[in-house]
């Protein structure tokens, strides 16, 4: 589809993002999604699609996207804990 063709930041980038997502922190998601836009042009289309689930409140659509994009992001997360 589609999503594939978008260009999203690397997955370190999107931790907080699905993170936010998962807990439907939509003012985090926004946030997170604000710095992204900031790290280079080429994001604003992923950008855009996210801002927009958000508008709607749609973090599970926002989180099975990002899983979508990057099937090792889950992994990411559950690695956390030991980071000190």
């Amino acid at each position: 589809g589609k999503d594939m063709e978008l260009i999203f930041p690397p997955a370190p980038e999107l931790r907080n993002l699905y993170r936010a997502a998962t807990i439907g922190d939509i003012e985090a998601v926004e946030i997170e999604v604000n710095r992204i836009k900031n790290l280079d042009n080429s994001y604003l289309a992923f950008v855009n699609k996210i801002l927009q689930m958000a508008n709607e409140f749609e973090a599970e659509r926002i989180r099975k996207l990002l899983i979508k994009l990057c099937p090792n992001i889950e992994n990411l997360n559950k690695v956390d804990k030991s980071d000190d």
